[in-house]
């Protein structure tokens, strides 16, 4: 149902190695120029079956089997252990030249916590408001894991969403862009916008940035050497999605099951 390409589809179309890892309405796996592990691929490898476009290319199905993780482990946990080794693992034989990962568990885990049962039991506040710090510093050593795994010259960009907890509790929740690597100048960059990391990502990779888009390269986080090298280039547009059939599986009670369990539909 997606109109728009997502940034993986354009700089696959323009011969850069992508792998995607899940990335939110991401089913039915798009065929790329690398690897994608949708948002439902770990539900479907716990209920079993053959696959069904969770994962492209559907080989690499049975190598995740492995990393499904037990069920006595915080689910909102597993999610992002499973995801992280599922990137390891996909990355290892072949790197890709643009990789994006999501790890959902610290707003399942908050919400969880504070705004499911027991939320108004007071005796038990600092337990759970623990808990959540907790979950910070597990989920900070989970990206410091994924950046101890990247190279000298490559750009990592951490994007924090304020999360649904903030969206419910605050009239303009803020979250953090924090960019590192050999191209960036240290610095604060102000108040941005999260529209403004698709452009600056597809610079970073050597690619345009398309007039469509509402963001904006952030070119004072890079530094002066590198603009120079690679000034800010733009396109009208990067063109249409190819129109697919509205997809439709067996699956999608069990998918929408698992979503509820997690809090995110009613």
């Amino acid at each position: 149902m997606r109109g728009q390409k997502a940034f993986w589809n354009v700089a696959s179309e323009k011969g850069l190695r992508v792998g995607v890892v899940n990335w939110w309405a991401t089913w039915p796996a798009d065929p790329l120029n690398g690897y994608v592990v949708t948002d439902r691929a770990l539900f479907k490898l716990e209920k079993g079956g053959p696959p069904d476009r969770e994962i492209f290319p559907a080989s690499d199905f049975e190598r995740l089997r492995p990393l499904v993780p037990d069920k006595q482990v915080d689910r909102a946990q597993a999610l992002d252990r499973f995801h992280l080794a599922a990137a390891g693992l996909l990355r290892a034989d072949n790197p890709p030249d643009l990789e994006v990962l999501y790890l959902p568990g610290l707003d399942i885990f908050t919400m969880q916590r504070l705004f499911g049962a027991g939320r108004t039991d007071l005796a038990t506040l600092d337990a759970r408001l623990e808990a959540v710090r907790e979950e910070y510093r597990a989920v900070d050593d989970l990206v410091g894991e994924f950046a101890a795994q990247r190279a000298s010259e490559d750009v990592l960009v951490l994007v924090g969403d304020p999360g649904r907890f903030a969206r419910a509790t605050e009239e303009s929740p803020e979250g953090l862009v924090a960019i590192a690597g050999g191209a960036v100048q240290g610095g604060d960059l102000g108040l941005v916008s999260s529209r403004d990391v698709a452009p600056t990502v597809l610079h970073l990779a050597g690619l345009p940035a398309s007039a469509e888009l509402d963001g904006r390269v952030l070119e004072a986080a890079l530094t002066p050497q590198f603009l120079a090298a690679h000034p800010v280039r733009r396109v009208a547009s990067y063109g249409r999605r190819p129109r697919a059939r509205h997809a439709e599986s067996a699956f999608d009670r069990d998918v929408l099951e698992e979503l509820r369990s997690l809090g995110y539909i009613k």
